[in-house]
């Protein structure tokens, strides 16, 4: 969406509520041809316009959650409609707070069926390695080289 070679057209909504706090709400939209969004059904695959909406937090200008909706599905293809919404958070990990994906809900539309996949990313960890290395013995500097001259 904010990559320069979607050329999305941006516009303000409005100033809403998400999660208790006040964030900016805009509106955007990516045309065909220069959309990357693909729409994909067992073995078939189709790329789509689409639009949807984000919302921002005032204070840091960090998007607290995103939604992409496809735009003319083309009618032979079995999938009628799909959508996507992530919301971002922030989790602490070791001490420092991270803004990562919280959850996310996507619903596809395939004949007379309607799906939705709501997913929860919680649990966050910070997996990391300290070593320190230490030899017996006393310690000595460096052998010195002498540098090579030019021929």
């Amino acid at each position: 969406v904010f990559e320069p070679v979607s050329a999305a057209h941006f516009e303000w909504k409005a100033w809403q509520t998400l999660r208790g706090q006040s964030v900016m709400a805009f509106d955007y939209r990516v045309a065909l041809d220069r959309s990357r969004w693909q729409v994909m059904y067992r073995d078939r695959e189709i790329v789509t316009a689409y639009h949807g909406w984000f919302d921002v937090d005032p204070k840091t200008h960090v998007i607290l959650r995103i939604a992409v909706v496809a735009e003319n599905i083309p009618p032979d293809f079995p999938v009628k409609s799909a959508s996507d919404i992530l919301d971002y958070d922030y989790q602490d990990l070791s001490g420092q707070e991270f803004l990562l994906p919280s959850k996310a809900e996507i619903q596809m539309s395939v004949g007379d069926f309607m799906t939705k996949n709501n997913k929860e990313f919680r649990s966050y960890r910070k997996y990391s390695a300290d070593a320190l290395i230490k030899y017996d013995g006393e310690l000595t500097a460096p052998a010195q080289t002498t540098p090579t001259k030019k021929k």
